[in-house]
């Protein structure tokens, strides 16, 4: 059915599109973004690096 999805490693997905709730969400708001951290971990967890 999906013959450019023939990987070995992807999934197509069928989203039926007449049963997609749409949602509305405020804006994002970043606190403190303009400060550099005093302190900062980052973590692989495997599948991306996790900051902290």
């Amino acid at each position: 059915m999906f013959q450019s999805c023939a990987g070995s490693r992807q999934s197509p997905i069928n989203i039926e599109t007449l049963n997609v709730k749409q949602e509305y969400w405020k804006p994002l708001r970043l606190k403190n973004y303009e400060k550099a951290p005093s302190k900062m971990r980052v973590k692989n967890n495997g599948h991306s690096g996790k900051v902290r």
